[in-house]
């Protein structure tokens, strides 16, 4: 920072800037006031600048944290979709199984057999399955 001396000609008040022991330049008051003032615009500016900066930076920084947020609940939405799934399969292959050759000739002689087609064959609650039920499944 260059030091200000004060000098008076014929009643006139001059400043000039003192640097390295050189006089460079001889102001008056009213350079010297628009001096600061440029001054103090030129640091506003630069305050503004760096704070403008630093919200940008915190909004990018949140933006950020959000998106995470919603790939981590997206990403542990889809792992227990796909455990739901897999529950599901387990909780299916538990109620399929292959059947024992003597279902296999029961549902045979159900579809293929002879005997009145309103006889049942099955019966379960209110529900019931007769044999010309079975016969429609025939292939061919």
């Amino acid at each position: 920072e260059a030091s200000m001396l004060k000098v008076n000609i014929d009643d006139k008040k001059l400043y000039t800037d003192e640097t390295d022991d050189e006089v460079s330049i001889v102001h008056d008051e009213r350079d010297i006031v628009e001096s600061v003032s440029a001054r103090m615009d030129r640091l506003l500016v630069k305050r503004t600048m760096e704070e403008e900066r630093r919200v940008r930076e915190r909004e990018i920084k949140e933006e950020e944290r959000i998106q995470r947020e919603i790939e981590e609940k997206e990403e542990r939405e889809k792992r227990e979709q796909e455990e739901r799934e897999a529950e599901a399969q387990r909780a299916a292959q538990s109620l399929l199984r292959d059947l024992t050759e003597e279902e296999n000739e029961l549902i045979h002689d159900a579809m293929y057999g002879s005997g009145p087609g309103m006889e049942k064959l099955a019966l379960s609650d209110t529900d019931s399955v007769q044999r010309s039920s079975m016969q429609t499944l025939r292939t061919g």
